[in-house]
């Protein structure tokens, strides 16, 4: 799973990645990967622990949004692409 945030909420979410005593869902063993909304327009750099360069962007069958901005980002940005994707 991917889960695309604005940077201020980005430790909201590592949290439950975590071995620490204020994850309350640390039973879950939550596996997931927490990246900023701007990251996707970017090959290159780090976000996080995370080399944007080796990311396999086709290995993520869920993608969350914790953001309202960051839906309109990917609506304004994005949207063109869409329109051109091959249906299967």
């Amino acid at each position: 799973m991917l889960v695309l945030c604005p940077k201020r909420l980005r430790d909201n979410w590592t949290l439950y990645r975590a071995n620490d005593r204020r994850n309350i869902l640390a039973a879950d063993r939550f596996n997931y990967d927490v990246l900023n909304h701007t990251d996707l327009s970017r090959g290159t750099g780090a976000s996080g622990d995370i080399d944007l360069r080796h990311v396999d962007w086709g290995n993520y069958d869920l993608a969350g949004i914790d953001d309202f901005e960051v839906v309109a980002f990917l609506v304004i940005v994005h949207a063109p692409d869409l329109s051109n994707a091959e249906t299967a």
